[in-house]
């Protein structure tokens, strides 16, 4: 009882004494087993479960705890065989079901964490983890309505549970036919139930109001390595004026790399904090005075909103990794252009909408990739559609458009690389919905994730065109399309999400390959697919285009942005 009430340093000698009495004795060991993992002694811990488990073997609770503590340790492959145990012992745990299902996810095991997702909630109904999850599931092996339809009902019957209201944010971005009244509310209510969390909004500061003086800017992200957010921020990192500007970053991921190492020597300050709870990392940010805070993920994996909605800075903004308002009332900045949000889309966002033109983003192309090698048709004699864009993207619409595009080229094919492609209800979905528009299994290559950098960007060799996706354009994946000479056609849509596209074909002086429409996109994909002559053209002067282009341009963007940031503060100061 002392362990359970959080007493530890008088639960253990008691327990001790005890189990020095009876060293097999099955609750002894397991209550002290968990006591001495609350007091930081792992292998103490695992010690004690494993004798409760000699002594009671069949007893699933203790096999499903040990399978936490490998859990917890890092130990996943040793986790996962205990829980597995654990579940054949017990089949309607749906914690363990859970947890296992988890494990397996991240093990890239999509099929074996789906089963024992819905193991999980058939076990218990209410159980929402399993259900928020299972919908993020569906998502990763292309099955988007799905994915909404359950995270839309858990929202239903869960509508303060913040990581399902989340979770069902993000995939509403994704999925066919969404209205955008309800994307809207959805975002909103996610910001009133963080809005209800304990906590106190920061509102007094001691930062100094002088509209002129040098400001301290901080990043704050997980993604600050080899991801697709590091090759936008990078610029900005690297490039905002030091005369004006002070950087501070906030690493709050793991994963370091070439491309940390090169953000780290670019700030001026580089917190790493991938630990930090929220009032840690509050603190932090705090303590450094930061007059702007720009945080990077919006509500995608790994983001500090629960942090943030208690205000770092006196000013905060949202950029660049998530396609859509954060619902946050207290982000007051999202940094958007006036392509991807043309007048009236100020109606969607809690933010204020800071519209940076012509483009909002400046790409930093990978420095090590290969040089673009010819058009495949070339040689081929015919030619390749590609998409490497993420699984999620891949909705039945944009299959049926891509199975017209086959069918108005009657000898193309069609390559999808994606990471969730080892998952065979993914593959079976993808290739089932191509069938069924007339296109047989023997017209489309589906190459699951490269983990190279340099494979990845040789792997464009292998088409002629990049077909973006929609609603959910692509970024990073179609600025390393261009860049490797492929060129891209998009879909413009309503949107921010569906217009990214546009706005970085734009920016490049290519708005003529984003159509308007499922016709014109057809119209000018087959147009460009019959004309070999603009395709090599378009392979070997792509690369310097882009170089030329705003959307490279090192120099302009982070000046820039740096006004944008001026402006921000002087409107805070004359509040």
């Amino acid at each position: 009882m002392q362990a359970q009430a959080g007493r530890l340093d008088q639960a253990i000698p008691m327990l001790d004494a005890a189990l020095k009495q009876d060293p097999g004795h099955v609750e002894g060991n397991r209550i002290m087993g968990l006591a001495m993992l609350q007091s930081g002694q792992p292998q103490k811990a695992l010690s004690h479960i494993q004798r409760a488990i000699q002594s009671a073997p069949g007893r699933p609770d203790l096999h499903s705890t040990l399978g936490s503590m490998y859990s917890w340790l890092g130990q996943v492959d040793r986790a996962i065989e205990v829980l597995e145990h654990a579940v054949e012992l017990d089949p309607r745990s749906a914690p363990t079901h859970g947890l296992l299902a988890t494990l397996l996810l991240q093990q890239k095991d999509l099929d074996g964490a789906e089963h024992h997702y819905r193991e999980a909630i058939a076990s218990n109904p209410a159980f929402a983890e399993a259900r928020t999850n299972l919908g993020t599931l569906m998502t990763m092996t292309a099955r988007q309505a799905e994915a909404v339809q359950i995270l839309r009902d858990g929202a239903r019957d869960h509508p303060n549970h913040p990581g399902l209201m989340i979770n069902y944010c993000v995939a509403l971005n994704y999925a066919d036919g969404v209205e955008a009244k309800e994307i809207q509310l959805a975002h909103q209510h996610y910001g009133r139930v963080l809005a209800a969390l304990p906590g106190q909004v920061k509102t007094q500061w001691p930062n100094s109001l002088d509209p002129a003086r040098k400001l301290k800017i901080g990043f704050v992200s997980p993604d600050l390595f080899e991801h697709s957010v590091s090759f936008f921020v990078r610029p900005l990192i690297e490039g905002l004026d030091r005369k004006n500007f002070q950087v501070f970053v906030y690493s709050v991921g793991g994963r370091p790399d070439n491309m940390t190492r090169r953000l780290q020597q670019a700030a001026d300050v580089w917190r790493d904090l991938p630990r930090a709870n929220d009032q840690q990392l509050l603190d932090a940010i705090r303590a450094d005075q930061v007059d702007i805070l720009i945080e990077l993920s919006g509500l995608t994996q790994g983001n500090r909103m629960p942090a943030l909605r208690l205000r770092g800075a006196p000013v905060q903004v949202t950029y660049c990794g998530y396609p859509n308002t954060t619902g946050i009332q207290t982000i007051d900045y999202r940094v958007i252009d006036s392509l991807t949000d043309p007048a009236g889309a100020d109606a969607m966002a809690v933010e204020k909408l800071v519209r940076l033109d012509p483009c909002f983003l400046c790409f930093s192309p990978p420095e090590s990739a290969p040089p673009p090698e010819p058009p495949p048709s070339e040689r081929a004699g015919f030619i390749t559609f590609g998409s490497f864009n993420s699984i999620k993207k891949l909705t039945p619409q944009v299959l049926a458009l891509w199975a017209r595009l086959l069918h108005a080229v009657p000898r193309a094919r069609l390559v999808i690389k994606s990471d969730g492609l080892n998952s065979s209800r993914a593959r079976a979905t993808i290739l089932t919905t191509l069938k069924k528009e007339g296109i047989p299994e023997v017209r489309v290559d589906l190459w699951e994730k490269l983990d190279g950098k340099n494979d990845h960007l040789a792997a464009y060799s292998a088409m002629d065109i990049a077909l973006d996706t929609f609603p959910y354009n692509g970024t990073t994946t179609t600025c390393e399309a261009l860049w490797m000479g492929v060129p891209v056609i998009s879909l413009v849509g309503n949107l921010h999400a569906a217009r990214v596209g546009l706005s970085l074909l734009s920016a490049i002086g290519l708005r003529e390959l984003a159509a308007n429409s499922p016709d014109e996109y057809i119209r000018i994909t087959t147009e460009l697919a019959g004309d070999a002559r603009r395709l090599g053209d378009l392979r070997t002067t792509l690369r310097q285009r882009m170089t030329g282009s705003p959307l490279c341009d090192r120099v302009a963007f982070p000046s820039g942005f740096g006004g944008a940031l001026r402006q921000m503060w002087t409107s805070h100061c004359s509040r």
